[in-house]
């Protein structure tokens, strides 16, 4: 399946911006806006009873309007803004891409898929599912809550699911490097397949209890090396007749190289089929993986997503605070 990726990776235009912002919107931009309205109402609100009681507080001189101003629309409106800019952007993205590959776009909550991950949570839901004309493809966006006393957890996590032609064994792929932390909780009944040091510094393996033999046969070298090629990123799922393709989040800035994601779920799924058909034994699997450290090609481990994530918080952490010194230090004069 040959999928145009121009509309996914092309920015949307402050234009078009202004004109989704009269079709129907997502409800977290309603949130986004309904916020960003507020704040102005409170702002205003400050303003004029700041003026109009002529109030003085002893904080260097200034009078509350000011400070007021600079820090509400630094912490509420301007963070609001630009958060319902960038869901609008996203989700223009996403129609894009859809119409030019002939995709559905669902947001219903029909049953629930195959994949482990899906089944964990006691809050679910979806916030897009595109599905390819010929059904054979999924890509969404899957979120799961847990309720922890008065604490509640949210995650989202990104996927594409391929249907394939044959039964495979239940197996999950869980990269180091991209780890959801909940598939194995989900199945405490799997059993983790040891393939060499090499590979374990990259992935962890999980079969259910009774299918090593059977799901081993499909772990050729040839497949390792694939793995390690194409996957480091994410992790994956055999779950019957469907592969799927995990990560965290579904954010733009995760799936630049969707279409290599893409084109690997092809590959994988190729390499699978293949070594099942071939019978391989179990016995000679294990003779192959014992000299993998010199047959695979271990390539450099990828920086970790969260320490990332992190840095970038931490400057526009910093920004805004020098920003908020900046101006308060400039009314004060």
């Amino acid at each position: 399946m040959n999928l145009d990726y121009t509309e996914l990776s092309r920015k949307t235009l402050r234009k078009e911006l202004l004109k989704a912002l009269g079709h129907k919107l997502h409800p977290n931009n309603y949130r986004a806006i309904a916020l960003s309205a507020v704040s102005v109402v409170l702002l205003i609100l400050a303003a004029v009873s700041a003026s109009q009681n002529n109030l003085n507080y002893d904080l260097s001189g200034l009078t509350p309007s000011p400070v007021l101003f600079v820090m509400i629309f630094l912490f509420l409106v301007l963070p609001a803004l630009l958060g319902a800019a960038r869901r609008l952007d996203y989700n223009q993205r996403l129609q894009r891409f859809a119409r030019a590959n002939n995709m559905s776009i669902d947001n219903s909550i029909v049953g629930s898929p195959g994949g482990m991950i899906f089944q964990y949570g006691n809050i679910r839901g979806y916030k897009f599912r595109l599905k390819s004309a010929d059904g054979l493809y999924e890509w969404g966006s899957y979120y799961y809550g847990l309720n922890a006393g008065f604490t509640k957890i949210s995650k989202e996590h990104g996927y594409i699911a391929k249907q394939i032609p044959d039964a495979l064994p239940d197996m999950i792929i869980e990269s180091k490097v991209n780890s959801l932390g909940v598939l194995t909780r989900v199945a405490p009944s799997l059993t983790r397949l040891d393939l060499g040091q090499e590979f374990a510094n990259h992935f962890n393996i999980y079969v259910r209890q009774g299918n090593s033999s059977l799901a081993a046969s499909a772990l050729t070298v040839e497949f390792l090396q694939l793995m390690l090629d194409c996957g480091l990123g994410y992790s994956w799922e055999v779950s019957h007749n469907t592969l799927y393709l995990y990560t965290v989040g579904f954010e733009v800035q995760y799936w630049k190289p969707i279409k290599q994601a893409h084109e690997s779920m092809g590959a994988v799924s190729n390499r699978l089929l293949a070594a099942i058909k071939s019978g391989q034994s179990f016995a000679s699997l294990n003779t192959e993986i014992s000299a993998s450290s010199r047959l695979l090609q271990i390539p450099p481990k990828p920086k970790n997503r969260s320490l990332h994530d992190l840095k970038i918080a931490v400057i526009i952490t910093a920004v805004l605070t020098s920003t908020t010194i900046a101006a308060v230090l400039l009314f004060a004069e």
